[in-house]
């Protein structure tokens, strides 16, 4: 019998050693988050989630990789999973990203994010920011956040969430990219901030991608979702999922 607390898959940190526990993890990851997927917990929850659409049914992981890092794009710069999953689905070999969560947000918005950069231009400061952000919003949505005010609104670390799920697919060979929001629910949580961000999760994939994320489910997912593209790292060609993933505290023994 697996020992109590054992990730249910081949799980490492992206230098390669083994994890056992939730301990073994690191002291930066969330406790929650730890406690999920060094159990039966989170996969569980996820593969429930992932059956209700046929691309993603049938989730078997291989191999998982706490804390990896991806980059996407040609500027300095990767983009941190909390946990990147390998495993096969119906729709072929599928590589999850989760973004474990409790109350805080995702950012700074887009307009707040270009202001930033603007004023370190302003001071003579080197930045790629406004490179980045016009070449992802290109690649994901089609389109140039400034063109409508409405856009700037959008969280910047959403943007570049799924463009690190899409690189991150493309390294693995794989045909299809889940981004997961793992939402860890506890007694301390905001529900104001949590409201918060389900709704810019919610307004993202409208704006984004042009999807409604009907009712009122706490977990939910959509797609596949189609990318725009021109950027070997986002590719129109990936098959993008956005998932919301809640769930209750793990156990902790």
């Amino acid at each position: 019998m697996r020992p109590a607390m054992a990730p249910p898959f081949d799980l490492k940190s992206r230098s390669g050693k083994e994890i056992r526990s939730a301990r073994g993890w690191g002291k930066r990851t969330k406790a929650g988050l730890a406690r999920s997927w060094t159990s039966d917990h989170g996969l569980e929850a996820l593969r429930l989630l992932l059956d209700e659409v046929t691309g993603t049914a049938g989730f078997e992981v291989k191999r998982g990789v706490a804390g990896a890092q991806t980059s996407f794009d040609a500027f300095q710069g990767n983009y941190s999973h909390d946990l990147l999953l390998i495993g096969e689905a119906a729709g072929g070999t599928t590589v999850v990203s989760i973004e474990g969560k409790s109350d805080e947000g995702f950012g700074q918005k887009l307009g707040e994010h270009r202001s930033a950069a603007r004023r370190k231009i302003g001071k003579n400061e080197h930045t790629n920011v406004l490179d980045r952000m016009q070449g992802l919003t290109h690649a994901i949505a089609g389109w140039e956040a400034g063109a409508d005010p409405r856009r700037l609104e959008l969280r910047w670390q959403l943007f570049s969430a799924v463009a690190g799920t899409t690189a991150a697919a493309v390294d693995a060979g794989a045909d299809q990219a889940v981004l997961c929001i793992h939402e860890l629910l506890n007694k301390r949580i905001n529900e104001d901030k949590r409201k918060r961000n389900e709704n810019d999760l919610r307004d993202f994939v409208y704006a984004a991608f042009g999807k409604t994320v009907t009712g009122d489910d706490e977990s939910w997912i959509v797609g596949p979702l189609k990318l725009h593209g021109g950027s070997e790292r986002v590719p129109a060609s990936m098959p993008l999922y956005i998932a919301k993933l809640s769930t209750p505290p793990a156990p902790s023994s």
